[in-house]
């Protein structure tokens, strides 16, 4: 349980970065707009991103990039890390409450 709280946390932290990366460029007279993953993954460590691309599209099946990566990166990567990580962070809340119900259920 501790290891998905942490995780849970550090995925928060990763959300929360990306939206002071939009903030920030918000500041510089942008406007107001949510980063996608890749062009958030892309401002922190471009070379990686064109590793990892690389990779996939030499080792694995052809069109896997396209398929699977492609619109993920498409997703804001505030919803993208910060969902999920506020669901794993809100374990220790929810499972002792969906125990308590089914064991009301059970009775």
């Amino acid at each position: 349980m501790r290891t998905a709280v942490g995780f849970g946390c550090l995925l928060i932290a990763v959300g929360l970065s990306a939206l002071v990366w939009d903030l920030y460029f918000l500041t510089l007279g942008g406007h107001v707009k949510l980063s996608s993953w890749g062009e958030f993954w892309y401002g922190v460590h471009s070379a990686s991103l064109g590793a990892v691309k690389t990779g996939i599209e030499s080792h694995l099946p052809a069109g896997l990039w396209a398929w699977t990566m492609g619109p993920l990166l498409k997703v804001p990567a505030l919803l993208l890390f910060g969902l999920p990580g506020a669901i794993l962070a809100s374990l220790p809340w929810t499972l002792p409450k969906l125990r308590d119900m089914r064991a009301l259920r059970q009775a």
